[in-house]
């Protein structure tokens, strides 16, 4: 299995580093033959609900010869707006974001392990930034065909309150939204 990423920012000033929409490709595996008709993108995270979704999506809609399955994980951004003194950057807030930078990176390796590269074309990326966003973005991005999350199992009171990636999702994405839940 080889590893390749690249990263695409939007935004270049160093003090807008929060603000940067970041895109780090990860090449999984892919059998070097295959041809791609849809593009599966599935949200993952360290969750159950995640491994769950992704389960799901192996056993139930994608078709290995055909589909091509992009994982993608979502890190948080990493405050750089008050760190930064004159030129100076305060120690310590560029190795929170690399840390969480090789988090998401181990987490998309991880999980490509658990798909056989002889049978399945997986690919990884890596967002920065709210989940609902950035994923939607990727969708829009990756020419995805589905999209594919998991469910916290959240109650009426919690999810108003804390607000749900997925119900964002299925509100606001342009192709099918699957919530696999994780009963």
């Amino acid at each position: 299995m080889s590893t390749d990423a690249s990263t695409t920012t939007t935004t270049t000033t160093a003090a807008a580093a929060a603000q940067q929409r970041v895109r780090e490709d990860v090449l999984l595996h892919h059998p070097p033959s295959h041809q791609s008709s849809r593009t599966l993108l599935v949200a993952v995270d360290p969750s159950s609900h995640s491994a769950a979704a992704l389960a799901w999506a192996v056993a139930n809609i994608v078709r290995p010869a055909d589909d091509k399955i992009v994982l993608a994980t979502v890190r948080p951004s990493v405050d750089l707006r008050g760190a930064y003194v004159g030129s100076l950057v305060v120690p310590g807030f560029k190795d929170a974001d690399e840390a969480l930078r090789k988090e998401s990176h181990d987490l998309l390796l991880k999980l490509a392990k658990t798909l056989p590269a002889e049978k399945y074309n997986v690919h990884g990326v890596a967002l920065r930034g709210d989940p609902r966003e950035e994923l939607l973005f990727a969708a829009t991005d990756l020419n995805a065909d589905i999209l594919v999350v998991g469910s916290r199992g959240l109650g009426p009171l919690r999810r108003t309150l804390l607000g749900s990636v997925s119900d964002y999702l299925v509100r606001h994405a342009e192709i099918p939204v699957i919530v696999a839940r994780d009963d």
